[in-house]
This record gives structure tokens, C-alpha cells and sequence, in this order.
């Protein structure tokens, strides 16, 4: 494989990048899951901008996962929550 090692250290990014969602679920941290999927929705929306216009100059995928905020805080109970009278 002539891209092996590209293909390797790119599942080592993504494997630490779950491992710290991970650690932030286990911790119970929910602004800083917040605040993680929010800026993954700022950069992979930005990375599709520049793709639109015909910016390929940094071939580079972004940093972030591609995640919907809204499902995952609906996912994972991070939207408003209700009080116990509602």
C-alpha cells in the first residue's frame, strides 16, 4: 500500500480523538462535549464552504468529525432539560 502510513496516522488521530469524547462522556463533562461538537460543526462547515468555492489548496481533512450538534446533544441528553413538573 503506497499510503499506508497517511492511513495509519490518521486512525491514530481518530482513535485518540474518540478516546477524549470518550473520557468526556465517562466524566460526566457535558459544556465540554457541548462546546466539541460545536466546533466540529464550525469546521467541517467551513471545510465545505471552501470546497463550494473551489478551494482545494488544503487537501487536508478537517480535524473534527462530522457530527450534527443537534442529534448528538439529543443523543446524549445534552439538550435543555425539563423540570420534573413538565
Amino acid at each position: 500500500m503506497a499510503n499506508r502510513e497517511k492511513v495509519l496516522t490518521r486512525l491514530d488521530a481518530f482513535s485518540h480523538e474518540i478516546e477524549q469524547v470518550k473520557q468526556m462522556l465517562v466524566s460526566e463533562q457535558e459544556e465540554a462535549l457541548i462546546q466539541y461538537f460545536e466546533q466540529a460543526h464550525r469546521a467541517r462547515s467551513s471545510w465545505l464552504n471552501a470546497r463550494a468555492r473551489g478551494d482545494w489548496a488544503g487537501d487536508e481533512l478537517p480535524k473534527v468529525p462530522d457530527v450534527d450538534t443537534s442529534l448528538m446533544r439529543q443523543l446524549l441528553g445534552l439538550g435543555k432539560r425539563q423540570s420534573k413538573s413538565e
